[in-house]
């Protein structure tokens, strides 16, 4: 559940982040394609809608579901007596 919950709240800012970080570079005097983060979230929506900020997903979901269930097997205990 946690990795779940992780990856609904947390993916579409990772989505948005990498956008921005991954602008090709520019020419003196030229725009950038995004100017900033509420411009990249505002173009991707217009353009892909909400899937647009889930891209890739599933392999996320993956991750973060498979680490979280490893890391709370030391945490459980069976019912006692």
């Amino acid at each position: 559940m946690a990795g779940a919950a992780q990856l609904l709240v947390g993916h579409p800012f990772d989505t948005i982040k990498v956008k921005l970080q991954s602008q090709p570079a520019l020419a003196p005097g030229a725009a950038p394609v995004y100017s900033g983060a509420l411009n990249a979230t505002r173009r991707t929506l217009a353009a892909e809608g909400m899937r647009g900020l889930y891209r890739q997903a599933n392999n996320s979901m993956c991750t973060w579901c498979n680490w979280y269930a490893l890391i709370s097997v030391p945490c459980w205990r069976p019912p006692g007596p």
